[in-house]
């Protein structure tokens, strides 16, 4: 008997080697940010490091919230939930390529 192929939302140890983010992927990681932006301090030192205060932008027009791979693509990261978080698009340029994992 022949096992259907898990579904990559279903199973996270499945990554996608693409930078294309599906809709459910793109909502399961919304949820597991709570739909915020995850930066801190160690992006924008204008953010408290005492407080560990966050940017929690929730988008707007101006600076939407954008997907953003953990460990970057460009380094070699994959598109998997684990890798995934959510961060404002001010602090997704000012990330950039550096690797910086803000989720507690």
């Amino acid at each position: 008997m022949e096992m259907e192929n898990p579904d990559p939302i279903e199973n996270e140890d499945i990554f996608i080697d693409s930078s294309h983010v599906s809709s459910e992927l793109r909502t399961r990681v919304n949820e597991k940010c709570h739909g915020m932006c995850q930066a801190n301090w160690i992006i924008d030192e204008d953010l408290d490091k005492f407080t560990n205060e966050m940017c929690s932008a929730r988008g707007s027009t101006d600076n939407p919230l954008e997907v953003d791979h953990i460990y970057p693509r460009s380094l070699g990261g994959v598109t998997e939930f684990a890798n995934l978080q959510i961060l404002c698009k001010r602090h997704n340029i000012m990330k950039s390529d550096k690797v910086y994992h803000l989720h507690n």
